[in-house]
């Protein structure tokens, strides 16, 4: 983990949150009762509180720009400390209900071919992120190099199996031959190649742990 809280090495008593913006560090200063009673707890694969809030401590931020401040290290994290995720969800979402759920479309006959911007002078291009993790395996705020190198493995298989395309590992990951540097460049002049982690909050986070072993792209045929 990168140094500071919940590092292994340094305590992991909670800090003075009081300079703190995140809405992690509001949730813990307005129950700090929360964090001592959830402390000693862990998920099944070892995931603590402390981990899932550790970004939000390192990290004080910006009263003008609210960010959520923790990152669950597994999926049983949500449920095992929903009294901080919660609220959490709920500043990101106003108006969002645990009672509702979610709204899925899935009729491509709602697609249009509709330009964004027609005069071709705002707009350069649009992209969509879509993010899923495995059940089973923890997050990268907590994964281990052999974790993610599994979650790889899997994913490449299963690709395999039922995708047409090919996957790319980044240039410098050891988990199996990467992309050439030529293929490397045409996917970074595309848009399609994303780069290391490099905001203190994302590293705290675990985001560029091993950096970039086990990382890749998918494309599609």
């Amino acid at each position: 983990p990168l140094p500071g809280f919940a590092d292994g090495r340094s305590s992991e008593d909670l800090p003075d949150l009081l300079g703190h913006h995140s809405l992690a560090a509001e949730v813990l200063r307005a129950e700090p009762e929360l964090y001592e009673r959830l402390r000693d707890a862990r998920t099944e694969l070892g995931v603590s509180l402390a981990q899932c809030a550790k970004s939000g401590i390192d990290c004080p931020g910006h009263a003008l720009m609210k960010v959520a401040g923790a990152f669950a290290g597994d999926a049983e994290s949500y449920d095992r400390y929903w009294a901080l995720f919660g609220p959490i969800v709920s500043g990101l979402h106003p108006g969002w209900s645990a009672e509702v759920s979610h709204t899925a479309e899935s009729n491509p006959a709602k697609l249009t071919n509709s330009s964004i911007d027609a005069s071709g002078r705002y707009a350069v291009y649009a992209s969509l992120d879509v993010r899923r993790n495995l059940c089973g395996f923890r997050f990268p705020p907590c994964c281990s190099k052999a974790e993610r190198r599994e979650v790889e493995r899997f994913l490449t298989a299963a690709g395999a199996r039922g995708l047409r395309g090919t996957y790319l590992p980044l240039r410098g990951s050891g988990s199996c031959a990467s992309m050439t540097l030529q293929q490397q460049r045409r996917l970074r002049s595309a848009g399609l190649l994303f780069s290391a982690p490099d905001s203190r909050l994302r590293l705290s986070a675990g985001l560029g742990r091993d950096w970039p072993d086990a990382r890749g792209v998918f494309l599609s045929e």
